[in-house]
């Protein structure tokens, strides 16, 4: 009789607990930790910040990393959200089917990468050819001025800036081991302005605010080619325009990816990247918004008669 008392007891418990309200999952409340690639930190520390004034019950805490530490932690589910300014390359997607890995990839903005030189360097102008020639060794000493001994400097081995360089600039050769590499773009543009006779590259966003001490390069020079859209013969820089038009030869497409099923905080953060406010901080931070339309407006210093 005493066992038959026990038992009712605990299907009663059993029952109370089943019955608790479970807890609920909002994009609008809650914390999130996000992987982002170091080159993109700017742009998307402003982002999440915009994000948590908006929406003040959240919190969302960027890890800034370098792009292929950051999928192998995205792969080993160390961290369920990561930003990257490139796609999955080949061998990170045979990883990721073979793994039997689901996510879903958001593509938020188009960005680039600007090749920048001390501001007391007045070879500004530089040729696509002349570019590699610096980076795979070839050549050495500046063109115009002294004529002294270049000092180049890359990113970290797993950057993305690095890797979208060496595919778009050097055609997938290796860089020279005379090249300089530091850990983070603020330490690239540091040792640029520290030296008159370096040049480095770093993503778009971190120009903002560093103008002091360096300048940035216009780009181009190539001959034609039937698959560039790069024009013969002239020179961009990274405006927002010439990116668009794809004439600045170094572009890079940002992507969002997410392998969290569930619609919390972290998917309200992308919706709000992909949305008018989101997009609306590219803009305003030099790179291209994909989810909104783009209006490019021509200014001339002829008068209209």
């Amino acid at each position: 009789m005493e066992l038959k008392k026990a038992n009712a007891v605990v299907l009663v418990l059993l029952l109370f607990v089943s019955c608790q309200e479970q807890p609920t999952v909002s994009t609008t409340q809650g914390s999130a930790a996000i992987e982002c690639d170091e080159s993109l930190y700017p742009i998307m520390q402003l982002q999440a910040d915009d994000f948590c004034k908006t929406y003040t019950e959240t919190n969302i805490t960027l890890h800034a990393k370098e792009a292929r530490e950051a999928v192998v932690n995205f792969v080993n589910d160390s961290i369920r959200v990561i930003v990257l300014a490139r796609r999955f390359n080949k061998e990170e997607l045979d990883v990721l089917k073979s793994a039997g890995i689901e996510y879903q990839a958001f593509k938020v903005a188009l960005d680039g990468v600007a090749v920048i030189v001390n501001s007391q360097n007045r070879d500004t102008t530089i040729r696509i050819t002349a570019l590699d020639s610096i980076y795979n060794g070839t050549s050495t000493r500046w063109a115009t001025g002294k004529k002294s001994l270049i000092d180049a400097y890359g990113g970290d081995i797993n950057s993305s800036a690095g890797e979208v360089f060496k595919t778009q600039i050097m055609k997938g050769k290796p860089f020279a081991p005379t090249i300089t590499r530091v850990l983070s773009s603020e330490k690239i543009i540091e040792a640029i302005k520290n030296n008159p006779n370096a040049i480095g590259f770093v993503g778009i966003s971190w120009l903002r605010g560093q103008h002091d001490g360096i300048r940035v390069c216009r780009l181009g020079g190539g001959d034609y080619q039937p698959d560039s859209t790069v024009v013969p013969g002239q020179f961009f820089g990274p405006s927002q325009a010439h990116l668009l038009r794809s004439y600045y030869p170094i572009t890079r497409e940002v992507y969002m990816y997410t392998r969290e099923p569930k619609r919390d905080v972290s998917y309200g953060f992308i919706a709000f990247v992909n949305d008018r406010n989101g997009q609306r901080n590219f803009v305003n931070n030099g790179l291209i918004p994909v989810t909104m339309p783009v209006r490019m407006v021509t200014t001339t210093s002829e008068k209209v008669q």
